[in-house]
């Protein structure tokens, strides 16, 4: 029989993120379905989360929210993580840390209005002065410019109301296979 002795081995992430590669980029604190975090990766390449935390408040509250071992956010993705009752509603902070518990990123805020977003304009930009109520989990935060715009003929004026007791709207409907930023864009009568 042989034995081998191996020294016990802690987890480490293969290509951890540095300073400012991973951001907090968009959250919901005050939900009646789940809270959440999204990350965003502001580089080309993938990253292992491995060992990493979301936690709430450095001074206390909840317990940090360990992220999965083996847990990629590819390069220029998203990772999200679900809470149940972890942010205040009333205010509180939302941190994304090291596997020594380390800030890498940090935010407050303070109220949230339910089912609403605090988010970046555009990802990995800077934050918005109000929340939105059409969040975007796990997918691109509007604003910012810079992205794909729209050339003749790329968006058309699909369907409208133009005559309600409850709300006139337009639909836009876009004619290609990728996204396209509609930023500075107008609809007008």
């Amino acid at each position: 029989f042989l034995f081998f002795f191996l020294p016990a081995l802690s987890v480490t992430a293969a290509n951890p993120p540095g300073p400012g590669d991973v951001l907090i980029n968009e959250y919901v604190a005050n939900s009646s379905l789940t809270e959440w975090v999204e990350l965003y990766n502001t580089t080309g390449s993938d990253l292992d989360l491995s060992g990493h935390f979301i936690d709430d408040s450095a001074g206390g509250g909840g317990t940090p929210k360990s992220i999965p071992n083996g847990t990629i956010i590819a390069a220029g993705g998203y990772y999200v993580m679900e809470f149940s009752s972890f942010l205040n509603n009333g205010g509180d902070d939302v941190r994304f840390l090291d596997p020594a518990q380390a800030a890498l990123d940090s935010t407050s805020y303070s109220s949230a209005t339910s089912e609403f977003s605090w988010y970046r304009s555009p990802d990995g930009g800077a934050w918005s002065p109000t929340e939105s109520n059409s969040p975007t989990k796990g997918t691109a935060n509007p604003g910012g410019g810079g992205g794909n715009p729209p050339g003749p003929g790329d968006v058309l004026i699909n369907e409208y109301v133009a005559n309600s007791t409850i709300t006139e709207w337009v639909e836009l409907y876009n004619t290609t296979g990728s996204d396209l930023d509609l930023d500075g864009h107008y609809i007008d009568d």
